[in-house]
């Protein structure tokens, strides 16, 4: 449909990952990803069977978003949402100018960011452990250095080689370098903190807790 865009999902929940954990936001999830993660929690977003995503216009979609005028963070994600930057310029336009919102972006890191109104830019490089073909990590404006975080799912030691890697070749600083359990599960949560726990000590990263997996374990929408 013309000027539609496929949203798997718009709900009201608390961040659950990343720097700004525990913020009540409003997610606006896209339908449609460049890459299939094995241990993906929202193939649902992108699976090509799968049918329940809605289409929806811009004016649709910032409706549904003032739905929950109490959240004033905005969480864009996937899927992977910088397949659709220029839906989400429209969004941002027609968002009302008299309220304050905070721009939030959940990316993979394989596509060039052109915007510069995000106030916090997640990006989750996905390592082997996600059983997709090696990709290229864009390398990110200089500009946006200050909002860029660098989260990474971790399923045990094994993988902080590959990150090493990624964080000599790109020169990020260990205080923007999150590492968080792979689970999809509460009981998968606590069984692997720990020893995910133990790498950020041991090398000066953050350890990053996914509250929605704790709490609501693998439920929609939450």
């Amino acid at each position: 449909m013309k000027d539609k865009i496929k949203i798997s999902e718009i709900f009201y929940s608390i961040q659950g990952e990343g720097i700004n954990a525990g913020i009540p936001s409003v997610f606006i999830r896209f339908f449609g990803c460049n890459l299939q993660c094995h241990f993906c929690d929202t193939k649902y977003a992108w699976n090509p069977t799968d049918t329940t995503y809605q289409e929806l216009s811009t004016k649709e979609v910032v409706n549904k978003i003032m739905q929950f005028p109490l959240a004033k963070n905005l969480i864009f994600t996937g899927g992977e949402p910088a397949l659709f930057q220029t839906a989400i310029r429209k969004i941002f336009k027609h968002l009302p100018k008299n309220q304050s919102f905070t721009l939030e972006l959940e990316t993979n890191g394989s596509i060039e960011i052109e915007d510069d109104f995000w106030d916090t830019i997640n990006i989750s490089p996905k390592l082997k452990n996600a059983g997709n073909l090696p990709y290229k990590i864009h390398a990110f404006d200089p500009n946006l250095t200050s909002k860029t975080w660098w989260k990474f799912v971790v399923e045990d030691k094994s993988d902080i080689p590959e990150i090493l890697a990624l964080q000599k070749k790109l020169t990020i600083p260990c205080s923007r370098i999150l590492l968080m359990p792979l689970a999809k599960t509460k009981k998968e949560i606590e069984k692997n903190s720990p020893q995910i726990i133990e790498i950020c000590k041991k090398f000066g990263f953050r350890f990053c807790p996914r509250l929605h997996i704790f709490v609501y374990s693998d439920k929609k929408a939450v």
